[in-house]
């Protein structure tokens, strides 16, 4: 799940979450929220999302996989190893492209 994510990621880069939070213009009290599960994730513009993410280094794909998670923890309960695809909405799969969208490409890695 993201909202795991992102404060697992924060912790282990040891970021502070006010810094985060004025860097992103977003306010701490909401950033914890989010984190602890308490407000979902989509609560907030996916651009904020985005901004959060990239402030933490996180890769596209990695955010990818984990809002799908996050989505489908809501909607049907845990996806386990071997089961089919999530059923997300519509909704959920425009909020998940438009916050991977807003996230820089990762550079291909040089050669040599």
């Amino acid at each position: 799940m993201l909202e795991l994510f992102l404060f697992t990621e924060r912790r282990a880069k040891e970021r502070d979450l006010d810094e985060i939070a004025s860097s992103i213009g977003l306010d701490a009290q909401t950033m914890r929220s989010i984190e602890r599960g308490a407000q979902s994730i989509d609560s907030q513009p996916a651009l904020t999302i985005a901004a959060w993410a990239e402030a933490l280094g996180l890769q596209r794909e990695n955010v990818r996989a984990a809002l799908v998670r996050s989505f489908d923890a809501c909607t049907s309960g845990h996806t386990y190893a071997g089961d089919a695809e999530p059923q997300l909405t519509l909704e959920q799969r425009r909020y998940i492209e438009e916050v991977v969208a807003a996230l820089p490409s990762e550079q291909p890695k040089s050669a040599g």
